[in-house]
């Protein structure tokens, strides 16, 4: 069976700012909340936008701006990577190694359901392949019931 973006979704508050926010309450906030990014949208909730750790890193901190005026439109990631609830998790995995993404909204009908990283789909992955090892292990030692 391959599992789904669905299957591994965690009912949870999206972290979202609008874009005249600053780079510093970002950067607070996703402290405070312990994510690596923030959802950016607009006025009526429509996804625009994305920052990160990274572009606080790079667009911000490296570029020296201050990061108490320099606002998320100035410096967020628009070039967006979606996916929905229905996508594998192994194909997933492939498009975010190969656009080297950590992050991806998860949208479904043009909503934002919830925020997916590459951390909670590699230990989605991990605990599948953990499952598959301790079935193969108990079906070779003959413990699983009926053998």
């Amino acid at each position: 069976m391959h599992r789904t973006v669905r299957d591994i979704l965690i009912p949870q508050d999206n972290v979202t700012m609008p874009p005249d926010a600053s780079a510093a309450t970002a950067a607070a906030t996703m402290t405070e909340r312990g994510v690596g990014s923030i959802l950016i949208v607009n006025e009526t909730r429509e996804l625009i936008g994305i920052f990160t750790e990274r572009d606080l890193m790079c667009r911000v901190l490296v570029d020296g701006r201050d990061a108490h005026t320099t606002t998320l439109a100035e410096v967020m990631s628009t070039e967006l990577f979606t996916t929905t609830p229905e996508t594998t998790l192994g194909t997933l995995l492939a498009a975010m190694q190969e656009r080297h993404i950590r992050h991806a909204p998860v949208l479904e009908d043009g909503a934002i359901l919830a925020q997916i990283s590459l951390r909670d789909l590699l230990r989605a992955l991990l605990a599948d392949r953990t499952a598959d090892l301790t079935a193969l292990r108990s079906y070779v030692s003959g413990s699983e019931a009926g053998i």
